[in-house]
Parts: structure tokens; C-alpha cells; sequence
């Protein structure tokens, strides 16, 4: 059983490299509302699921990613999120030291077409 639960954000992940996509209204709604998130299901179990989560920082200008659990959270700066909203930008991207020099690509971009 694959079941989606929230809005239309987009998780992408590859060998060294993580995306979330959001939508227009996903991105308003993370420069006003501070917090968009979405999870997945995979079974039936409370445990089969993995949450994932950008939410709005207002220190810095990396991103950062936080792990814990099946929970994946990105924290964006107040200033990228809303800068996203208005268009002004497209998104954010940063290389994360993961552990021991093992890099993550990471990347919060707005989806053009929705």
C-alpha cells in the first residue's frame, strides 16, 4: 500500500542528492506560514511512513537539514522563502557535510509549473 497524504510537494532523492519541489501556493504558503510538509505512507503500521518538511528559518543563509527518525526537515532562510513566493528566485541549493566528508546536495526550488 503507497498512499500520499498533503499538497503537491515533490521529495527527489539520488545517490548524493536531495530536492524537494514546491508548488506556487506551497511556497506562499511557506514564507507566510513558516512550515510545509507532506508525508508518505508505505504500510499500515504509524511506523511506515517518512515525513518530509521545509520549514523557515530567520538566521543565516544556508540551508540546513535536519534528520531524525522518518522525518526529513530542510530549514530555508525567512529571506530565500519569501524571495520564492514573490518569484524573485527560484530556490535555494547548498552542499551539506552529511558525516566524515560525505557531501549532500541539497535543493529547495519553486516548480514553474504549478
Amino acid at each position: 500500500m503507497l498512499t500520499h497524504f498533503g499538497g503537491s510537494m515533490k521529495l527527489r532523492l539520488q545517490p548524493g542528492s536531495l530536492r524537494l519541489r514546491l508548488s506556487g501556493d506551497e511556497a506562499g504558503k511557506l514564507a507566510h506560514e513558516c512550515r510545509v510538509e507532506n508525508t508518505v505512507c508505505f504500510g499500515a503500521r504509524a511506523e511506515d511512513t517518512l515525513s518530509f518538511s521545509v520549514e523557515t528559518y530567520d538566521t543565516g543563509n544556508d540551508l540546513l537539514l535536519r534528520y531524525q527518525g522518518r522525518r526529513i526537515r530542510i530549514l530555508i532562510s525567512e529571506t530565500d522563502a519569501k524571495a520564492m513566493a514573490n518569484g524573485r528566485a527560484l530556490g535555494a541549493e547548498c552542499d551539506i557535510d552529511v558525516v566524515d566528508g560525505t557531501m549532500l546536495h541539497v535543493v529547495v526550488e519553486r516548480d514553474l509549473k504549478a
